[in-house]
């Protein structure tokens, strides 16, 4: 039986097809990229750890075009990681929230066609970037064929050359793709680049706590309970448990960090502890958060920008994955003091675990006492910070 479409369909597919041709014909480029570029634009409108996973591909564009501009176009918030960097020339701040205010939009144009950029790099397209990216001028165009910040299938068909984006590998060896499709050959090196860190900028309620010399103080334990997708998020019991068996064992200075939106979240968690926590949701500044990790002994998180934030400065974390994936999105280097708990694929979900109905049932399978003993054996493990 032939399948039978609303009108209303198939007259919006027609126009799709019709608006998708004109401006593939109006705005795609065609040739070779470049092969020496005077000034690349490298494209990261993601996530905080978006920006510190595309460092390794910034250090190597660096050296190997080190006569280039390079501009890196970021979400606003994410500034705090770029201050001091010697691989970029250049920012390009986005703005989010005005992401359909036509005249901000305008202006974030001109000020791109100004630079007159060669190139275009796109790691992240998150937050509606790819209205604009192709207002640009830029001849060259380069992305994958797919990822989450681009969901229009336009869009990827506007790149000048696109990357098969692989699934099943570390999201480093991805963006070494997109280099290779420049035309570059090289390889991530051998460690992450630090980000740059503030040591007056702790917050005043942890400094106390973050003073002194490792060894001299109990080891400052850190559970980051934010993620930027629900799906990602640990209930507040499996938090509380982890915690409590933490102290029953070891004697921790332990905080919880977090934004203002997980503020309820901490209230349940310190709800259901036995022994006090210090809760700073909603009081930290990126730059606050960056130099507490740097402090910390260990970093307690589940798959967040935090995580890779204690990657780079070389912090041993213990991560809780739900619906995303620790092979793409765990430790690329160092993995000895990155433990990662994740239970996919797991055909036999036990509904006994999967007890909060707010919260996704595969990280539900990760228990209090994994993340609590795995945690244990990297604070007793001689040398891992």
């Amino acid at each position: 039986m032939t399948p039978r479409f609303p009108a209303a369909a198939a007259g919006a597919s027609f126009f799709k097809r019709t608006a998708g041709g004109l401006a593939k014909a109006l705005l795609r480029r065609t040739g070779p990229c470049p092969a020496a570029p005077r000034r690349v634009l490298v494209v990261a409108v993601g996530f905080i750890g978006d920006i510190v996973i595309i460092q390794p591909f910034l250090r190597s564009l660096r050296l190997s075009m080190p006569s280039a501009r390079v501009s890196l176009m970021l979400e606003k918030g994410c500034l705090p990681l770029l201050r001091g960097n010697a691989f970029v020339d250049g920012v390009i701040p986005y703005d989010k929230a005005r992401a359909r205010d036509i005249p901000y939009l305008l202006s974030l144009i001109a000020k791109a066609r100004r630079e007159r950029f060669d190139v275009a790099v796109v790691h992240y397209g998150h937050f509606h970037v790819e209205d604009i990216l192709f207002f640009m001028g830029i001849r060259h165009t380069i992305g994958y064929n797919h990822d989450l910040g681009f969901k229009r299938r336009l869009t990827y068909e506007l790149f000048s050359r696109t990357v098969f984006k692989d699934w099943g590998i570390n999201e480093i060896d991805n963006s070494f793709a997109l280099l290779r499709a420049m035309g570059v050959q090289s390889s991530p090196g051998e460690a992450y680049p630090p980000v740059p860190v503030s040591p007056g900028s702790v917050p005043p309620a942890a400094a106390a706590f973050a003073a002194g010399e490792r060894g001299a103080r109990p080891p400052l334990v850190l559970m980051h309970i934010g993620a930027g997708y629900p799906t990602k998020k640990w209930p507040p019991a499996r938090w509380a448990a982890a915690g409590d068996l933490l102290r029953e064992s070891m004697p921790v200075s332990l905080f919880i960090t977090g934004t203002r939106d997980d503020i309820r979240e901490q209230e349940e968690i310190l709800g259901q502890m036995r022994r006090p926590a210090a809760g700073l949701c909603g009081a930290t500044t990126l730059e606050g958060l960056i130099a507490l990790i740097d402090r910390a002994d260990l970093l307690l998180t589940t798959d967040s920008g935090p995580k890779h934030i204690a990657y780079s400065l070389g912090v041993p974390t213990v991560e809780v994955y739900g619906s995303s994936e620790q092979w793409r999105w765990g430790a690329y280097w160092d993995r000895e003091i990155h433990i990662a708990l994740d239970k996919k694929p797991n055909p036999a979900i036990d509904p006994s675990l999967a007890g909060d109905g707010r919260y996704h049932p595969v990280i539900q399978q990760v228990t209090a006492e994994e993340a609590a003993a795995a945690a244990l054996s990297l604070l007793r493990r001689k040398g891992a910070r």
